[in-house]
């Protein structure tokens, strides 16, 4: 279960992303590696839906409510 909230944190992070956009463009560039990072972790996320849809009707009740909540994230992106 925490796994899941780890994969869903890491998901729905924006910290490079939401920091080169309110930085000044001459420093934008600094933070390109960063933000692909990020944009990385969520292509990564996205590629194993499947598996966490799988989880999502796991017998332990906290690994299923774990997964729905990431596929309601998904879903809602």
């Amino acid at each position: 279960m925490e796994v899941i909230d780890l994969i869903t944190s890491i998901y729905k992070t924006t910290q490079w992303a939401d920091a080169s956009a309110a930085a000044d463009p001459r420093y934008r560039s600094a933070f390109e590696e960063k933000v692909a990072w990020e944009v990385t972790a969520k292509d990564a996320v996205l590629a194993h839906r499947r598996v966490i849809e799988v989880l999502a009707r796991d017998a332990d009740r906290g690994v299923a409510a774990a997964a729905s909540r990431l596929l309601s994230l998904l879903s809602s992106c």
